[in-house]
């Protein structure tokens, strides 16, 4: 019985030798939606999200001009809560609660700018939609080269 526990445990020794350590690096892969980080940036530009930080880079690049400043007031006069209004139907999807997480939600999946369009048909009203994505292509440059490209 002491020679078959030993050649058992002499087969086995060399078999756990021979496995390979797993390689080297990360255990996990992330995966960063630059749409998302580009509505986050707006977002941040205009004085929301408490970042302040990318906004102090902004404000001291070449892309803080009046036209600039011109999209960010745009941006904040945008009706994007417009189930907070008093003239909306009290019965209708989303009158108690924020379109805000789905609408990120969609940001974090979109492929692109059209993409993202397609995905947000219907949570806020088109002429919204246009608004934004119009902003979102203003501020893509200065998204790419301040926040994006750098890292």
């Amino acid at each position: 019985m002491r020679k078959l526990l030993l050649l058992l445990a002499w087969l086995s020794g060399p078999c756990a030798l021979a496995q390979e350590a797993p390689p080297a690096g990360p255990a996990v892969t992330v995966e960063v939606s630059r749409v998302h980080c580009l509505v986050r940036f707006v977002q941040t530009l205009a004085g929301g999200g408490g970042h302040r930080g990318s906004r102090r880079v902004f404000e001291a690049s070449r892309f803080n001009t009046p036209a600039a400043q011109r999209w960010l007031r745009r941006y904040r006069q945008l009706d994007a809560k417009p189930n907070q209004r008093d003239d909306y139907p009290a019965g209708r999807l989303g009158a108690q609660a924020s379109f805000e997480p789905a609408y990120l939600a969609a940001t974090a999946e979109a492929a692109d700018l059209p993409d993202l369009q397609r995905r947000t048909v219907g949570l806020l009203p088109n002429e919204v939609l246009v608004s934004l994505d119009s902003v979102y292509r203003y501020f893509t440059p200065a998204f790419d080269t301040l926040a994006w490209l750098p890292h």
